[in-house]
């Protein structure tokens, strides 16, 4: 399912999505990954992103969820073999255990693709992050809206976020960052029906956005 061109053209993510299709073996999440990467790139197209910055938001789509699916004690044993750096806060919400061992796993098994940005993007997908990088802030949205996603308020974000940016006038830049916020809140409402904690990062970069917005 990969629909963009440049998996066809640009020979380090045709290599790439090579061996992420071998090392993902739960077709899911295969479709899943594929479908973020050509989510950032059609939205690389629209916040203009140079061709460098269109190959490594798609190489950081391609990482994002190479740690998903791992156990707590898998887990444990990456941060003793890589000193990922987990906090408590970290393992309070494991759902978010992945994308800073995705970051670690980028940075030491994927040198040859992925720089320092591409890795703080990837450490920031699901959380976000103070002072998000756009790159970060578009992974962050894809990861959340692209069609694959079974939920419906996945769906109505996708759409509301496409119909403002279409909108005459409209400053994209802003409704990136509104999208970022509106996202996050409603992970926040999730999180909190269901009795779990909302990530302190979480706070971080809604109150960082809104400093930068007001």
């Amino acid at each position: 399912m990969t629909d963009n061109i440049i998996f066809d053209t640009e020979p380090t993510l045709i290599t790439l999505k090579d061996e992420i299709s071998l090392r993902i073996s739960d077709k899911y999440r295969l479709e899943h990954t594929l479908s973020v990467a050509n989510e950032c790139l059609a939205l690389a197209d629209i916040f203009a992103l140079s061709e460098y910055e269109k190959k490594q938001i798609a190489i950081s789509a391609l990482l994002h969820d190479i740690a998903k699916g791992l156990s707590p004690d898998e887990f444990k044993a990456l941060d003793e073999k890589y000193s990922v750096g987990f906090t408590d806060d970290d393992f309070a919400s494991p759902a978010v255990l992945h994308a800073k061992a995705g970051a670690k796993i980028a940075e030491l098994e994927f040198a040859r693709y992925a720089d320092e940005r591409v890795c703080k993007a990837i450490e920031a997908h699901t959380t976000g992050g103070e002072n998000m990088s756009l790159m970060a802030k578009l992974l962050f949205i894809a990861d959340y809206i692209e069609p694959t996603r079974r939920w419906d308020i996945c769906k109505e974000t996708r759409s509301c976020f496409y119909s403002e940016l279409k909108r005459d006038g409209a400053d994209i830049f802003k409704v990136l960052d509104r999208t970022v916020i509106k996202i996050l809140d409603q992970t926040a409402k999730h999180l909190e029906e269901t009795g779990r904690p909302v990530h302190p990062d979480s706070v971080k970069c809604k109150d960082f956005i809104l400093k930068t917005i007001e």
